[in-house]
C-alpha cells in the first residue's frame, strides 16, 4: 500500500508521520491492515473495525473526533 497525506490530513487525523514511517520500515503490515486503516481515514464506523489492525491507530497523537463521543 502506498499512502500520501497532505499536512492538513495529517493534522486532522492526528497522525505522527514519523511514527508511521518507522512502523512501515519494520515491514509488519499485510493486506489484513488495509480495510481497518481505511475505515478511520474515511471516518467510517463499523462493527468489524479492529484498532489492532489499523496502521494509523498507534501513531495518532490524539483520538479522532468520532472516538471522543
Amino acid at each position: 500500500m502506498v499512502i500520501w497525506m497532505s499536512n492538513t490530513m495529517k493534522e486532522a487525523d492526528h497522525i505522527d508521520y514519523a511514527c508511521l514511517k518507522k512502523k512501515a520500515a519494520e515491514g509488519k503490515f499485510s493486506h489484513d491492515n488495509i480495510s481497518h486503516s481505511l475505515l478511520t481515514l474515511m471516518e467510517s464506523q463499523s462493527k468489524v473495525y479492529d484498532p489492532k489492525l489499523d496502521i494509523f491507530d498507534s501513531c495518532r497523537t490524539l483520538p479522532l473526533p468520532q472516538e471522543q463521543k
